[in-house]
């Protein structure tokens, strides 16, 4: 399972605001277990092709799920 939403609402004619979703859900068919799953979160500003903001990751691995987290700032750039 995939998924990606991405929502840019102009704030005026220079800047935007910027919102991120994306996730992932893996499960093996043959074994029935977990693989790996993420969710990861973006909110910020944009003004042109460059973005910055607060951002936070939440991912999982393996059939025990063990859990890794990352949550700080990011910059993009959209070439």
């Amino acid at each position: 399972l995939f998924g990606l939403y991405e929502f840019k609402p102009p704030i005026n004619e220079t800047w935007a605001l910027y919102s991120r979703i994306q996730f992932v859900y893996n499960q093996g068919l043959a074994e029935n277990q977990h693989n790996r799953s993420f969710l990861y979160l973006r909110l910020g500003l944009k003004k042109g092709p460059l973005g910055f903001g607060l951002g936070a990751n939440w991912d999982q691995y393996g059939p025990e799920k063990v859990a890794k987290d990352n949550f700080g700032v990011y910059t993009r750039w959209e070439f």
